[in-house]
């Protein structure tokens, strides 16, 4: 299984999308319209979308004061710095597992710090 920067690009790019919308009915359909595409080109990630379409646009249930926190991408933009270097070195993963190990121990730790609100 090979992620390359295309397929990366064309799945940030769907999101983006889905992200963008003004509310919650206007991310549902966006995230409705992006699925399909993605089938072809990122089956898992389509699939995933697929069965927890509500939880990318669950953010729009909070407060709007809210958004500025909601909507930062300084914690993600950490932890992609942690997982890019990590997956480039890697290049390509021989099944879900190896992926899971690499990824998920930076997130598992980012985790551990949010909920003793280190950050």
């Amino acid at each position: 299984m090979h992620c390359g920067p295309e397929r990366r690009n064309m799945v940030a790019g769907a999101l983006q999308e889905v992200f963008a919308a003004e509310d919650r009915d206007q991310a549902g359909e966006r995230a409705g319209a992006v699925i399909e595409p993605l089938a072809g080109a990122a089956p898992k990630v389509s699939a995933h979308l697929e069965e927890a379409e509500e939880d990318p646009v669950s953010f729009y249930g909070f407060p709007v004061a809210h958004g500025v926190r909601l909507r930062a991408t300084d914690p993600l933009e950490r932890v992609k710095q942690e997982i890019g270097p990590r997956s480039d070195a890697v290049g390509i993963f021989t099944d879900d597992a190896v992926l899971t190990c690499l990824v998920g121990s930076p997130l598992m730790q980012q985790s551990d710090e949010w909920l003793v609100c280190r950050r």
